[in-house]
């Protein structure tokens, strides 16, 4: 039997899992913190701007920023990336598609928003990258479960390896903080968008980005084998199994939390080998343990409130991740920049992390009322579009 481009769009909106939706939700929110905060002062700057703020509320926000937030939702995108790419590729065989075509063209098209997010509005772009590590995931399809969870324990040790053995790589150098601060108020966009491009080559060539990168791909393989073994798709039917791991993980992260707080506090200043390679060591297995504490409570949480409001904005607001993503970005670079409102650097924590939440609350919104009316949001109509290249229905069809 021929199979028609109809067949082959192997994830229109009907096929989608709720529970996966509801997470990246729950992840866009969480990306949307951490941006919000890293586009307001860069990661080479972070401690030493917010330090001044030393109140109690300021205080507790940046505890949460560095400790919930920070290097904990990237991951997660990274794992729903992977489990993304796997259900899309079986439905592909289960349809006698052609899943590496459809998955080329559509990591093709990822790479050119990428570039463009990275050339008109923000370096810290990973569409980019993403799609690379998609592009490579297509050379493991048929590879054992045991493989896959091999390379994935083998790209989240070997950083962490060479930490030991090497120590803290050296940070590539940047501007003093004022001097960033004139050149972001002041500089016109086209001026700041050649810096952009300057700083995403330039992170090719910082071995601290680099590790990072490595330790993000065990993400998109345990995001991938998750999808080759129907685990997502089968929760439900091993429920005590994942609520075990999820108690064991929590476990985990608070107790790596709490030795992280113990040791900073006694000492803050320690930079003996062992001091160091324990506390590396300590946020490598604690960073892991929170990032599937989160996963799995968030789809334990959904087991067991089924359709709740909460949940089903959630999974609405998941389903308009690209566009979210975008938008978000793109805002935060007006609200930040000199073409803008010009922000930058001005902000207190409690400022920035209430101007995120607000920002969020709003794609809520939008997201309820934009579904009413549209199948997907516009970015996620377009790659559609591009990839199946046939028209896709964009509006919903009126009732009757």
């Amino acid at each position: 039997m021929q199979v028609t481009p109809q067949d082959s769009d192997l994830t229109r909106a009907e096929q989608r899992i709720t529970r996966i939706d509801a997470l990246r939700g729950v992840t866009l929110f969480g990306v949307c913190i951490v941006n919000a905060f890293y586009f307001h002062v860069p990661d080479a700057h972070f401690a030493e701007y917010y330090e001044q703020f030393r109140d109690p509320l300021n205080r507790a926000i940046l505890f949460a920023v560095n400790h919930l937030f920070t290097a904990k939702f990237y991951p997660i995108f990274a794992f729903l990336f992977g489990l993304g790419f796997a259900i899309q590729f079986f439905r592909a065989q289960q349809k006698n598609a052609n899943p590496y075509a459809i998955l080329t063209r559509r990591f093709m098209l990822l790479a050119l928003f990428g570039l463009a997010h990275i050339l008109f509005v923000w370096e810290e772009d990973v569409l980019f990258l993403y799609a690379v590590y998609g592009l490579g995931l297509l050379t493991l399809t048929r590879r054992a479960p045991r493989t896959l969870l091999f390379a994935a324990v083998l790209a989240y040790s070997a950083p962490l390896a060479f930490l030991l053995m090497r120590g803290e790589p050296a940070r590539a150098e940047t501007l003093q903080l004022d001097g960033l601060v004139r050149f972001y108020s002041t500089a016109s966009y086209w001026q700041i968008a050649q810096a952009r491009t300057h700083i995403y080559l330039n992170q090719f060539t910082d071995p601290a980005f680099l590790l990072s990168e490595i330790q993000r791909i065990a993400f998109f393989l345990i995001g991938f084998l998750f999808g080759k073994q129907n685990l997502a798709q089968t929760f439900t039917a091993q429920l005590a199994r994942w609520k075990k791991l999820w108690v064991s993980a929590l476990g985990i992260w608070l107790i790596s939390l709490t030795l992280q707080t113990v040791a900073f506090k006694a000492d803050p200043g320690a930079a003996s080998a062992v001091y160091v390679a324990s506390q590396e060591v300590n946020k490598a297995l604690g960073g892991l343990a929170q990032v599937f504490a989160y996963i799995l409570g968030v789809w334990l949480w959904l087991d067991a409130t089924k359709t709740t409001r909460i949940a089903t904005w959630l999974a609405e607001t998941g389903k308009l991740t690209l566009t979210h993503y975008l938008t978000q970005t793109a805002l935060f670079s007006w609200l930040n920049y000199s073409y803008g409102l010009r922000l930058y650097a001005t902000l207190a924590p409690v400022q920035v992390f209430a101007l995120a939440a607000g920002v969020f609350l709003c794609q809520v919104a939008v997201s309820h009322f934009w579904l009413r009316a549209f199948n997907y949001g516009p970015v996620e109509w377009l790659w559609r579009a591009l990839t199946y290249r046939r028209h896709i229905p964009f509006r919903r069809a009126a009732p009757g």
